[in-house]
């Protein structure tokens, strides 16, 4: 039988000495994760045990959570949790000092569905855009490692830090994960007047009265097996107003459908 499956994914800006009024957000922000009863919960940027002893006491008991806190890295599944690893990064020769610090990777965690097993990884590359830098670097590593992953259906969602489309069309990093089989929980479109359609916004800014620039960088990315059809029911950005956000950035909440073939 088919299983429905929600997944909820946050960069909660927790960068230390950055972020701004992380206490009073994470007071906010954890209580509206819980009330949408998410079934995985994948968070960057939990870079202090502090903010992650928050969000782990207040999703309670109903989900288990990966320790530590590892590339600010976090996910939480309402599901058994059969395994966890976590990938560094190498250090690029020209990757800035803040990034250094992070020590960003990518998080793996396998959880038991009633569909069965289903990989959930989450990353937050690299805030670098050279054509050949540090975060296309990561993103390679990123690439190589999922290509080999095809044991079960695997969902990812994280801040990549790239787009996945311009007004040229789609772009070089999308096609790369089009082509390990992935879908995007809103793909992009091209309208009738021959423009493409970015995905909503996901980095808006703080605080959001005054935030004006906005992209995204986040997604949600989602891959079948031979054995297992996977695929997005429905996708919606929330915490997006002045009253509702809790970060920089959007949530990105979607319903998956986990179906043995």
């Amino acid at each position: 039988m088919p299983t429905t499956l929600r997944a909820a994914c946050l960069n909660v800006w927790g960068v230390p000495l950055v972020a701004q009024d992380l206490e009073d957000r994470l007071d906010r922000m954890v209580p509206a994760l819980r009330s949408l009863e998410p079934d995985l919960i994948c968070l960057q940027e939990v870079f202090l045990a502090s903010t992650r002893a928050r969000v782990v006491e207040g999703l309670g008991s109903a989900y288990t959570c990966t320790e530590g806190t590892a590339g600010g890295l976090l996910i939480a599944s309402r599901f058994p949790v059969e395994e966890t690893s976590f990938t560094a990064f190498p250090i690029h020769p020209r990757l800035p000092f803040a990034e250094r610090l992070a020590r960003k990777g990518f998080l793996e965690a396998v959880v038991v569905t009633p569909a069965g097993r289903l990989r959930v990884v989450t990353t937050h590359l690299a805030a670098e855009w050279s054509a050949d830098g540090p975060r296309r670097e990561q993103l390679d590593l990123l690439l190589g490692a999922l290509e080999a992953r095809t044991d079960v259906p695997l969902l990812l969602a994280g801040d990549l830090n790239v787009a996945v489309v311009t007004a040229r069309g789609s772009t070089e990093a999308w096609e790369a994960f089009r082509g390990r089989g992935f879908e995007h929980a809103e793909p992009p479109r091209q309208g009738a007047d021959g423009v493409w359609r970015r995905p909503s916004p996901t980095r808006v800014g703080w605080p959001r009265a005054g935030a004006r620039r906005s992209w995204t960088p986040d997604h949600v990315l989602l891959r079948s097996t031979s054995a297992v059809a996977a695929d997005f029911v429905s996708f919606s950005v929330g915490f997006d107003t002045p009253e509702t956000a809790v970060s920089d950035h959007n949530l990105l909440f979607a319903t998956l459908r986990l179906a043995p073939r």
